[in-house]
């Protein structure tokens, strides 16, 4: 695995266990709303935030423009002539 491939894996990492905080922040937040008063508990998001809480999602982003293809297969043009060496 070369240094760029271990960048991009490690950028992911934390997705690996998302799931199993999302499952934790549902339990909790339906044990204390079961327990609390009415209207005392917001909202899930608000009651446990999480990092990608706050990020855009990935629909949000603007589309790929022909001129971005352009420009990102040059780049990868470049990279490839390093790669070979």
């Amino acid at each position: 695995m070369t240094c760029y491939e271990m960048s991009a894996l490690l950028d992911g990492l934390w997705m690996s266990t998302r799931d199993s905080w999302e499952q934790s922040r549902l339990q909790a937040y339906v044990t204390v709303k079961a327990n609390a008063k009415r209207g005392s508990v917001g909202s899930i998001t608000s009651f446990l935030k999480f990092p990608w809480d706050d990020k855009e999602s990935v629909t949000d982003t603007a589309p790929i423009t022909e001129e971005d293809k352009k420009r990102l297969k040059a780049r990868a043009e470049e990279f490839k002539k390093y790669i070979k060496e």
